[in-house]
């Protein structure tokens, strides 16, 4: 019987070297959003977005050029390469555009202020020179 069987490999391994996605997930460390969103997070309730993946997806909504956070989420989940960078399997269910939109509403400006500054910093230490498409 023909049917479909999940491949048992991460999708990273799918994601050819030289992917833009696949770079960045080898040259960042997102690490230091987690102490920068603290203040918003509870440890009790409900889970809800990792802010890791909430950073993720805002910048591959900036190198996308969307303004959408529905049609960032499509994006995302029919493109493997997004999938992987963002940490999610084919079959595990993205973030809905609602939640991407209550966690940008919940965060200060100074949360994406320094974000930005930490992303800037590495591009001046060189990190968009490595990252660049042609390398």
């Amino acid at each position: 019987m023909l049917g479909f069987h999940p491949v048992g490999t991460s999708l990273v391994k799918l994601v050819p070297a030289h992917h833009v996605y696949l770079r960045l997930l080898q040259r960042i460390d997102f690490g230091f959003v987690r102490p920068l969103v603290a203040p918003f997070y509870s440890p009790i309730g409900r889970p809800s977005l990792d802010p890791v993946v909430f950073v993720k997806l805002l910048l591959v909504q900036h190198l996308e050029n969307i303004t959408s956070d529905r049609k960032l989420v499509e994006l995302a989940s029919l493109h493997v390469g997004i999938r992987a960078f963002l940490g999610y399997e084919l079959g595990q269910p993205l973030p809905s555009h609602r939640t991407v939109c209550r966690t940008r509403q919940r965060l200060s400006v100074a949360v994406f202020e320094a974000c930005f500054t930490h992303v800037v910093g590495l591009c001046a230490t060189g990190l968009s020179e490595r990252a660049h498409p042609s390398d």
